[in-house]
């Protein structure tokens, strides 16, 4: 073993030390510049003195961890001695040489101050001159050399490392393919299996599902909303409900109103699924919708608590979004409630019409099931007060019609004489305003949508 040692730097820097700190430090201590900072700070070891006696070494290396670098000493490598050519000398005659004046000689750095052994910046050429320019061991001072980047050992440009014997153009290409995978595989490019060489491993992290941002359109769970996009999504979302529902009082087919409510419900959850990805968290928390106060907090939280700031397993960080569409959405959104407000002012009946019959729905079938097979006299006087597009009017015609009942059917939407008189009996009623159907059996009237228990109970007399 030899009784030289070295000292060599890890890169890493002790725990409990602030990084910039330690890096202020070494700088100061031991007058290091930026680029040999990053040498120092580059995460692989490097070798800063050498040839020095153990005490030396420990000594060094005991300062450099007080710093807060990780360091070590060890001995220095057994070298095999690299035959050299004895030079040949030049056939040339004598040529008489100016005396060249000796350089000043530079300043010996104490031993501390020798920290970094590549740090020393390479002394100028000296410029060729009459009396040098055919001087061959002048032209041969300077030597290309190489840095082994597996043991940092400084030789004389070879492909084979003298220190540990590795292959140094192998080891860097493999490490710089190494390291491309894994940038690719950081973007989503790259799936393919790990790649080894010797002690160091490069895992390919877990795909996630698409590289761009999630639009804001479609019905997929997939993906990441950032706080914007989410706000904009909600006042699409409650315009698409506006639009259909004004599209269904304009036309009077209200079950388009319906659809626009449930594919708005379908977005809306859509959307907080995608907002609690992008906060790293699972979309089965949008359940707690459902749970009062908590789902309060909630909702502030999908509004106000920012996302990752990388890519998280959901996908990448989003980077739409931003005021304009928020302020578009906005517009649309006020656009659609005009649109709605107009319809059902246009057609007031067909509105009020769907309210009764998911009002009364459950009512009208337990009655409907009620119902026995009775038959009513003829002497009935029956009349339906009803509009076009009413769903519980129509339900009631046809259990009329089931029983075999003759009825007067009054279009008030229509037939303005018919409006008139039922407002009278309403008002004759102390009513005023009802739900349609109104029934008149045998002259009782019978306001609010009656059921058919109602009806056939005023048909036998009971």
């Amino acid at each position: 073993m030899s009784d030289l040692f070295r000292v060599v730097l890890t890169g890493n820097v002790l725990a409990g030390h602030d990084p910039a700190a330690v890096r202020d430090r070494i700088a100061q201590t031991f007058r290091l510049d930026a680029t040999q900072l990053d040498v120092v700070f580059s995460g692989r070891r490097v070798a800063v003195k050498r040839n020095v006696t153990q005490a030396e070494a420990d000594a060094l290396t005991q300062r450099i961890v007080a710093l807060g670098l990780s360091a070590e000493s060890e001995p220095m490598p057994e070298v095999a001695p690299v035959p050299v050519a004895a030079p040949v000398a030049p056939m040339v005659a004598p040529v008489p040489a100016k005396p060249v004046p000796a350089p000043a000689p530079a300043p010996a750095a104490s031993a501390s101050d020798e920290l970094f052994s590549l740090a020393a910046p390479a002394a100028p050429a000296p410029t060729p001159t009459a009396g040098n320019a055919t001087n061959p061991t002048a032209a041969d001072a300077s030597v290309e050399t190489v840095t082994c980047p597996q043991c940092a050992e400084v030789q004389p440009k070879r492909t084979l490392c003298r220190a540990c014997g590795i292959d140094m153009p192998r080891l860097r290409a493999a490490r710089a393919e190494a390291s491309r995978d894994a940038n690719e595989t950081r973007l989503g490019i790259n799936n393919g299996p790990k790649t080894t060489f010797g002690p160091a491993t490069v895992a390919a992290p877990q795909r996630y599902a698409g590289s761009e941002d999630t639009s804001m359109l479609g019905l997929g769970f997939s993906g990441r909303f950032n706080r914007s996009t989410y706000l904009a999504s909600a006042f699409f979302s409650t315009a698409l409900m506006w639009v259909l529902l004004g599209i269904g009082a304009y036309s009077g087919q209200m079950w388009l109103a319906v659809v626009g409510f449930v594919l708005g419900t379908i977005y809306g959850l859509r959307c907080m699924v995608l907002r609690l990805h992008d906060m790293g968290r699972t979309g089965w928390m949008s359940l707690l919708m459902i749970v009062p106060v908590v789902n309060f907090i909630l909702a502030v939280m999908l509004l106000f608590v920012s996302g990752d700031d990388d890519d998280n397993a959901h996908g990448p960080a989003p980077e739409g979004g931003g005021a304009k569409l928020v302020w578009f959405s906005i517009a649309m959104m006020v656009l659609a409630s005009g649109f709605a407000s107009k319809g059902i002012a246009s057609n007031p009946a067909a509105v009020v019409a769907m309210a009764n019959q998911y009002r009364h729905h459950g009512t009208q079938d337990a009655d409907e099931d009620s119902d026995e097979d009775t038959n009513f006299t003829a002497d009935n006087v029956v009349v339906m007060y009803s509009i076009k597009g009413c769903e519980d009017c129509a339900k009631m015609r046809t259990w009329l019609d089931a029983n075999g009942l003759q009825y007067t059917d009054y279009s008030v939407d229509t037939d303005s004489r018919a409006a008139d008189q039922l407002s009278n009996k309403i008002a004759a009623k102390g009513g005023a305003n009802v739900r349609l159907p109104v029934m008149e059996v045998n002259g009782e009237l019978l306001m609010d949508n009656p059921s058919t228990a109602t009806v056939r109970a005023h048909l036998r007399g009971e």
